[in-house]
């Protein structure tokens, strides 16, 4: 998508052209009908708006602002063409047009129209085009990409077959992974991550094909530090250090986890469904046991992801291996908690020590799994973006 040289703007444009929600010329000349009277009335009265022709124009100025990135100097890698046509972008006002956009397309009638007017084609173009585009037009495509998507259905199924955008996605986030430097605070990846979220959970196909991927489903190892991405060869040489210090920024971790616990606890989830994420788990259960006080919410989240595992009983072996520690982290968590003298900080651990007296139990009443064959050959280290991440579609 990178090389389409704005092909995805282009569309767009021609798409407004062709539904730009005008009328007939002979229309314009007749007589105002008293129902639109009343309703220009009420617009000129109480600032009625049009989302419907006001997402149009937002569309069209985008268009417009965006159209002079791509003219031939900057196709070409003229850096300098390139910098200097960014910085005639009013990113501020750009901004502000797609979070008025992303409010507009939150309503699922809205969020449908822009599908129909070739609007996916453009988010995921926008998105993808690293050199052209500014970092914060792209994370806005992917904000209004998951603004669109969640919990509605059609734009879900246009995404993810028509578009193939969950490919597309999954190679963006491992193309950001691999140059960190652009995205250091791991803001763009946790906005694709939380994109793919919003198109696949509740889309029974969807789910599947992202789990019963192995690539993508490293996606989550990478995001949660269970994995690192490192440059093609140089895997052998990377020390105990270096691999800490590519522990993915906190609100990367968060976004993953949220997608992790929400797959492996679904209504489709299997068996071998939380079996296939036991890397991602085994690096949730050595989180847990290795917390510190500056990672609460992350904690939380964790135990209460353990919990539902083993509450559900699919597949429990692999929190079972690690019974004993557990076991000893919560008691001393839990004594730890109560020693708090009242106050914010004893109220706000209740759930904590809650969450750790509730895996105390299911831990003691959880039998292991039967007929499983385990591997412990896990990889720890990815050298750039796993093979063919970008060319599994989904069932047409």
């Amino acid at each position: 998508m990178a090389e389409d040289n704005g092909v995805w703007l282009g569309l767009l444009k021609w798409s407004l052209a062709h539904t730009d929600g005008t009328v007939p010329s002979e229309e314009s000349l007749q007589p105002m009908s008293e129902d639109k009277r009343k309703f220009l009335e009420a617009v000129m009265k109480d600032g009625i708006i049009d989302e419907g022709k006001r997402m149009r124009a937002i569309l069209a100025e985008l268009t417009l602002t965006l159209e002079p990135l791509f003219s031939k100097n900057n196709v070409l890698d003229n850096s300098e063409a390139i910098a200097e046509a960014t910085k005639k972008l009013n990113l501020d006002e750009i901004s502000e047009l797609m979070l008025e956009l992303q409010d507009i397309v939150e309503q699922i009638d809205y969020a449908r129209d822009f599908t129909n007017m070739g609007g996916i084609p453009f988010l995921l173009g926008c998105a993808n085009e690293r050199k052209l585009i500014p970092s914060s037009v792209r994370g806005a495509s992917l904000s209004i990409l998951a603004a669109m998507a969640q919990n509605n259905p059609p734009v879900q199924e246009k995404l993810l077959v028509a578009e193939n955008g969950l490919s597309i996605l999954g190679k963006l986030f491992f193309e950001e992974s691999q140059t960190r430097e652009l995205d250091s605070d791991g803001m763009l990846r946790s906005r694709v991550l939380r994109a793919i979220s919003c198109a696949i959970r509740g889309h029974v196909v969807g789910e599947e094909s992202f789990c019963r991927n192995s690539n993508l489903r490293s996606i989550l190892d990478l995001g949660l530090g269970a994995v690192a991405m490192v440059p093609s060869g140089s895997s052998a040489n990377v020390t105990d250090e270096e691999l800490a210090s590519r522990l993915p920024p906190l609100a990367l971790r968060k976004k993953s986890l949220f997608l992790l616990r929400a797959l492996m606890t679904s209504d489709t989830s299997t068996r071998q469904r939380v079996r296939d994420f036991s890397t991602s788990l085994k690096k949730v259960i050595e989180n847990v046991l290795s917390a510190t006080k500056e990672d609460s919410d992350l904690i939380e989240v964790s135990l209460a992801t353990l919990l539902s595992v083993l509450r559900q009983k699919k597949s429990v072996n692999a929190i079972l291996n690690e019974k004993n520690d557990l076991v000893a982290k919560g008691v001393s968590r839990v004594a730890e908690i109560r020693r708090m003298s009242d106050g914010d900080d004893k109220e706000y651990a209740k759930t904590e020590s809650d969450l750790w007296e509730s895996i105390i139990v299911e831990l003691a009443r959880c039998e292991r799994d039967e007929d499983l064959d385990e591997t412990n050959d896990a990889p720890v280290l990815l050298a750039n973006s796993p093979a063919n991440s970008s060319h599994e579609s989904l069932p047409q």
